[in-house]
């Protein structure tokens, strides 16, 4: 039986991309026949607050992929199911993140069901991070054409079920990242000299996009009560979706910018090794979330991380045993868990949690419940 899976994948950058192409590869490496619908067109580039919607890293997660889907024009909707049909396709994961795509995966998914063909909706979002007073309606259109979900948390599996109408959701904890740790990483003294960084300098790292819900500002506000404890260095990687005024006017009020490294870029897949050895601990300090894809990063890497009880994350993050949890948009609870951390000198034990619970976040168990339905 062929499975087609729906979503970006190479050229295409980001979270999403890479998530694709890693699940792709679990489902063949499952023995399934597995063909990837990509896109010709994912963002109107208005829409798109980034630098660039391609991935210009010198070492992609290159994925073989047919080039179908329009997410503005009807008649590429019309022929891809047509197109699947052709091809014998009996299921069909659509990659799910956001209400731009209802009108597109949404006609799709019902064109695909009215054929025969099964449907499974992976949400990463069941709502948006960033939402609208059309989100509802246009995903009740885009639900209403699935089968089955799948969803990364049991706080987002409470959030589909107003959707599902008795449809059957599935909970897969996100599996790691392990895409960004295949191949040799550098040493951390390397990693720390090419970062500008101290071989044995206390480090933080906060990684990803920089948008307001990812709560970078609280982490920066929470830095003057860490340094007045500690010498610690903060890594800041990633491209600012936004203004980056505000951002640097922070910085100079809080008088930290001695204590940052800012690397405001997206950073290529090559780089992503040596900001993750570098670190001691990432830190993850969303307002609010379904899940993060930075703390599956991070657990590649064997490397803690200090986030904060919202959406999913305390559902994969042990409190104690692989990372401290503090409220969100709290400071000082901040800065505590980060003297805490220094100061018990948990990193070690910290990792060896990781290791230990690595098996509870495989791809495999996700190809499974994608490819059959278990649960």
């Amino acid at each position: 039986m062929t499975i087609a899976v729906l979503g970006p994948v190479y050229p295409y950058r980001g979270g999403i991309a890479h998530y694709t192409a890693r699940l792709v590869r679990a489902l063949a490496e499952a023995g399934e026949e597995v063909l990837t619908v990509n896109l010709t067109r994912q963002y109107p580039s208005a829409l798109f607050p980034g630098s660039s919607q391609e991935d210009g890293s010198k070492q992609p997660f290159e994925t073989v992929s047919e080039r179908w889907v329009d997410s503005m024009r009807p008649d590429t909707w019309f022929r891809t199911v047509a197109r699947l049909r052709r091809r014998g396709v009996k299921k069909l994961v659509i990659q799910w993140w956001h209400p731009y795509f209802a009108p597109s995966f949404g006609t799709i998914a019902r064109l695909a069901r009215r054929a025969g063909i099964e449907v499974v909706f992976v949400c990463h979002n069941v709502e948006p991070h960033e939402g609208t007073p059309f989100d509802r309606l246009a995903l009740r259109w885009a639900y209403g054409g699935a089968d089955r979900f799948v969803v990364h948390a049991q706080a987002e599996r409470s959030k589909m079920e107003r959707y599902a109408a008795g449809r059957p959701v599935a909970v897969v904890a996100h599996p790691v990242y392990d895409l960004f740790a295949e191949g040799a990483s550098p040493e951390p003294a390397a990693a720390r000299a090419e970062l500008g960084l101290g071989a044995e300098e206390e480090v933080l790292l906060f990684f990803g996009l920089i948008r307001p819900y990812k709560g970078l500002e609280v982490l920066l506000r929470a830095m003057p009560a860490i340094l007045s404890k500690r010498s610690v260095k903060l890594v800041v990687a990633g491209e600012c979706y936004g203004d980056e005024k505000p951002l640097h006017a922070l910085i100079e009020e809080l008088g930290i910018g001695a204590a940052l490294k800012l690397h405001l870029k997206y950073v290529p897949n090559e780089a992503v090794a040596t900001y993750m050895v570098a670190a001691d601990a990432v830190v993850v300090p969303y307002l609010h979330a379904t899940q993060s894809g930075i703390v599956q990063v991070a657990y590649a890497f064997g490397k803690p991380v200090i986030t904060t009880r919202v959406g999913g994350i305390p559902e994969v993050v042990w409190e104690g045993e692989t990372g401290l949890l503090v409220p969100p948009s709290d400071p000082a609870a901040l800065a505590a868990a980060v003297e805490r951390f220094f100061a018990d000198k948990l990193a070690a034990p910290f990792a060896a949690g990781i290791a230990r619970r690595l098996p509870e976040l495989s791809w495999e168990h996700l190809a499974r419940v994608v490819a059959g339905g278990a649960r």
